[in-house]
């Protein structure tokens, strides 16, 4: 029962994948949210997206949902099939939150005790962030912050982020050890402030402001940040000026959206629309396997996203 060539296949498979994946040679891309243990929401984005040259899942594949051995060992098989498949780590690729919100007795009931080990392996083993084209970066949660203090501080560079995950890599050690790194999985952006403050998530965890974000967007020459993590009606985008576009039900263009951070929500445990975007020929394409009251128009304002 403890036996499992597929995850052990797949750890092979990460392993070789930088901590940050370079997506450059792309030409296009689809993008899929947190999916929370309901791989049929993962096997309609493999359709939708099977002509795109690279597909990025941005974390979060089990807890919560009912099938998240299934979900992962169906996100391993087109991995190893593909080879155009990254799946980068969410917060809960993590043991700790797996034992907390249900994977790790679900894996345990269907594969037994060796299985979840492996699979914790597996975890810290994923890459962390992934950038396309010299334009986008994707992450599950967002960008980190040193002083945390409210004001404004440097920006954190891609390359300082690199060195960090690859010595703890080197050691055999979890990345999550280090602050910016566990900040890359669970910060949140908060369009209302400037720089960074508290997440009610928990110590250690930050909001990122507007000030924030397009500063590291500036240092590091991306023009947009894709990420997911948080409860939002399928897709929101929140814009440098401040303003917002709830659940676009037409294409965007990306030169319009620069600046921006874009979150991707892909989980139908938590009631709202389930997305993705396919990113090509200078476009944003928005998609939902499950489309709930969508506004159309831009906005500004609004309540807070719900917290994963």
């Amino acid at each position: 029962m403890g036996e499992n060539p597929l995850i052990d296949r797949l750890i092979e498979h990460v392993e070789s994948l930088p901590p940050i994946v370079d997506l450059s040679h792309c030409k296009s891309l689809a993008v899929l949210g947190d999916t929370h243990g309901y791989p049929e929401v993962t096997r309609w984005f493999f359709k939708l997206a099977d002509d795109a040259d690279c597909r990025v899942l941005l974390g979060d594949y089990v807890d919560r949902g009912p099938q998240g051995v299934e979900n992962l060992e169906l996100i391993a098989s087109e991995a190893l099939e593909r080879g155009n498949v990254i799946p980068l780590r969410g917060n809960h690729e993590d043991p700790s939150m797996n034992a907390y919100y249900g994977f790790t007795s679900e894996a345990v009931a269907k594969r037994g005790r060796e299985y979840i080990e492996k699979v914790s392996v597996l975890f810290r083993k994923l890459p962390h962030a992934a950038y396309w084209r010299d334009k986008v970066f994707l992450v599950h949660g967002g960008i980190p912050c040193r002083a945390c203090s409210g004001g404004p501080e440097n920006p954190v560079f891609l390359e300082e982020l690199y060195s960090i995950m690859e010595a703890y890599r080197s050691q055999g050690r979890d990345p999550l050890a280090d602050p910016l790194i566990l900040q890359l999985l669970w910060n949140d952006p908060d369009p209302y402030i400037d720089w960074f403050s508290p997440n009610i998530r928990g110590p250690g965890t930050f909001y990122y402001g507007v000030k924030a974000w397009t500063g590291f967007l500036d240092a590091n020459r991306f023009d947009l940040i894709v990420r997911a993590h948080e409860t939002v009606n399928g897709l929101l985008v929140y814009r440098p000026d401040r303003t917002s576009i709830d659940t676009p039900r037409e294409p965007l263009p990306l030169k319009a959206l620069a600046g921006s951070v874009i979150t991707v929500f892909s989980s139908l445990y938590h009631g709202k629309s389930s997305g993705a975007i396919i990113l090509r020929d200078g476009m944003l394409e928005p998609y939902y396997y499950r489309l709930v009251s969508a506004p159309s128009s831009p906005s500004r304002g609004g309540r807070r996203p719900g917290i994963v």
